[in-house]
């Protein structure tokens, strides 16, 4: 067997350098649960997990990304625009990710439930805030998932 460090040396070589100097502003951190990472793979799309993979690696310590459009999204994944919008609506649907405007700008909250930047000590405080927030959009969503569903 050979050990990963051995298989892709010149990565390996950068991430242990930065391990080892953890002061640098370069390396960010994630926490994401096993079964959220299991569900994801089996549940969702392939559109859709390459998005939720490009919101993981965007967004801030608030577990949001600011500012994409369907366009945006569609020109760094090279999708179609229709696909990113199913794609979305997918995972909003699946409750991964809650959308609204702020200022006229897209606002993409992922669920800490499933991926999670920023301190593991106020984790237990965003997971309440985005849990109250689906709470008040649960009909909404409801709704949709039933026209959706009607629609197939």
């Amino acid at each position: 067997m050979i050990p990963v460090a051995e298989s892709i040396p010149e990565e390996a070589e950068l991430l242990i350098q930065k391990i080892k100097r953890r002061k640098s502003s370069s390396m960010k951190f994630i926490m994401m649960y096993q079964e959220s990472s299991e569900y994801v793979s089996k549940t969702l799309s392939s559109s859709s997990a390459k998005i939720l993979s490009l919101f993981v690696g965007k967004m801030s310590f608030d577990n949001c990304v600011y500012g994409y459009s369907y366009r945006d999204i569609s020109r760094t994944l090279s999708m179609s625009t229709k696909t990113v919008g199913r794609a979305v609506n997918e995972m909003e649907l699946a409750g991964i990710v809650n959308i609204h405007k702020q200022k006229g700008r897209m606002v993409y909250v992922i669920n800490p439930a499933y991926v999670w930047k920023g301190s593991f000590y106020k984790i237990q405080d965003k997971l309440g805030g985005f849990k109250q927030q689906m709470i008040n959009e649960n009909s909404f969503l409801k709704a949709r998932k039933e026209n959706a569903e009607g629609q197939d």
